[in-house]
């Protein structure tokens, strides 16, 4: 952890992902999440039961770590609003081109994948995990066109080892939001302020912002768990940062628990708010932050929607580039 003039600390993290966030009304228990036609709800001391519904159904990505789980966790954030919408409207320019993957575990260099971190950004950024100081083409040969690019992770002129990304945190637990980082000229090294970039690209506006959890380094102005259910309840995703990583949550459950992907591993994961998360090595990792996101400027869902991806991916085509280094 480091500080920037006393009023931010910055986790760099080797692995940093994105938490989806679920939600439907529950017939006779507390709904938890759905996947696919199958929703899931909780019943108490028998654990999760598991129901089918019929008609619309939110559906939550589980994408493998592609260089970085920063990027890779955000575009399962941005691979859900691509395939479900939100509020009414639909953002399925996010994954440009056709509609995102369900999973890509197992599937390296899947569709999505080229909008995570595109082989122009492994080709000018890349030479291996926590590498640093020998980006093959240190200010980039091509236009931004991945999560990656724009949210500056592995390059080294934004201060990244290989596989991590910069996310900035107010130590007084306050919200910090991309005019915040503008004002401290730190902007084109954050992965928040990036993510507002490549949805900008994608013809989108949006409103987000970084927060500690409430306790961690003894602020008492951070995120809850209320908040996290807030969140969830409303159908959007919330990126968790834990110290070294990141994850996405689509669900949650009692007082404490929420359903995670985690992009080490494919399927259902549960984290314990307070607690962190243990890595696959059985280390325990500190809940540091989050990150909240809500899409505007979708159009509207009675339109054609984009059919399942079948093609070869291109960049996004809307909105202007942006070149590394002026982010």
């Amino acid at each position: 952890m480091h500080k920037i003039a006393k009023r931010f600390i910055i986790p760099f993290s080797l692995c940093i992902s994105i938490l989806l966030i679920l939600f439907s009304t529950a017939p006779a228990a507390n709904f938890l999440f759905s996947i696919g036609n199958k929703s899931y709800y909780e019943a108490g001391n028998a654990g999760i039961l598991i129901a089918f519904r019929q008609g619309n159904n939110l559906t939550i990505p589980d994408y493998h770590w592609w260089y970085g789980c920063a990027p890779t966790a955000t575009g399962m954030m941005l691979g859900f609003y691509d395939i479900n919408g939100y509020a009414g409207l639909r953002y399925d320019n996010l994954i440009p081109g056709a509609q995102a993957d369900l999973d890509t575990f197992g599937k390296p260099g899947a569709f999505v994948d080229y909008f995570i971190a595109s082989p122009e950004h492994i080709r000018d950024f890349w030479t291996g995990y926590g590498n640093f100081g020998d980006d093959p083409h240190p200010h980039g040969t091509h236009t931004p066109n991945c999560l990656a690019d724009f949210m500056g992770s592995n390059q080294d002129q934004c201060g990244n080892v290989d596989g991590s990304t910069t996310f900035f945190f107010l130590v007084s637990g306050e919200k910090v939001t991309s005019q915040l980082l503008i004002n401290e000229n730190v902007a084109y090294r954050s992965g928040l302020y990036g993510i507002g970039e490549y949805t900008w690209a994608a013809g989108y506006g949006s409103d987000l912002y970084n927060q500690l959890v409430r306790g961690y380094n003894g602020n008492a102005n951070g995120f809850t768990f209320e908040q996290l259910k807030n969140e969830i309840d409303a159908g959007r995703p919330v990126l968790i940062h834990l110290d070294g990583h990141t994850m996405i949550a689509f669900g949650y459950s009692g007082s404490s628990t929420v359903y995670v992907h985690d992009t080490w591993s494919k399927g259902i994961h549960i984290m314990t708010w307070g607690e962190g998360y243990i890595n696959p090595q059985g280390i325990r990792l500190p809940l540091v932050g989050v990150t909240c996101f809500i899409p505007y400027g979708g159009t509207p869902s009675s339109s054609s929607p984009v059919p399942p991806s079948t093609t070869t991916p291109s960049p996004p085509s809307t909105g202007e580039s942006v070149p590394y280094g002026g982010r």
